[in-house]
């Protein structure tokens, strides 16, 4: 674990527009893709010692504060992170009945949310988008 030294330390791009798409040739970008990292592989602190799952989230994400508690116990407690941690049981619409769901997770908790107001499913999937332009070419 980082927080013990035994772990290095991986810094990774971020994508929020969309995973697995249709088209074949985009798909290999995804490969690697495991769903949002938000609360159970990454964590943010604010300035002010706020714990987030991840910064681009807003207030209602605060888990915490370092001030009060320690990161390891913060990351520790069962009831830290829940939403995050169980997404996938959560997921709506098309994030639900996508094949991909248990991957993806609905993507980037932060598009979602402030799409939507909740980070259960995700309007900009690049996936639903390509379906949705499909089926609308076959209803013409």
């Amino acid at each position: 674990m980082i927080l013990d030294g035994s772990e290095d330390l991986e810094i990774v791009t971020m994508d929020d527009i969309g995973y697995f798409p249709l088209e074949a040739d985009h798909g290999l970008l995804y490969d690697w893709w495991k769903g949002c990292q938000a609360g159970t592989k990454v964590v943010g602190i604010r300035a002010n010692g706020d714990v987030l799952g991840c910064l681009s989230l807003g207030d209602p994400f605060i888990e915490a504060n370092i001030r009060q508690r320690s990161v390891a116990d913060i990351w520790r407690d069962p009831t830290s992170f829940e939403q995050m941690r169980r997404k996938t049981e959560h997921l709506t619409g098309h994030c639900r009945a996508c094949p991909h769901a248990a991957r993806c997770k609905a993507g980037c908790a932060a598009m979602a949310y402030s799409a939507t107001g909740d980070i259960y499913e995700n309007p900009y999937c690049i996936r639903n988008i390509e379906c949705r332009e499909i089926i609308d070419q076959l209803e013409l």
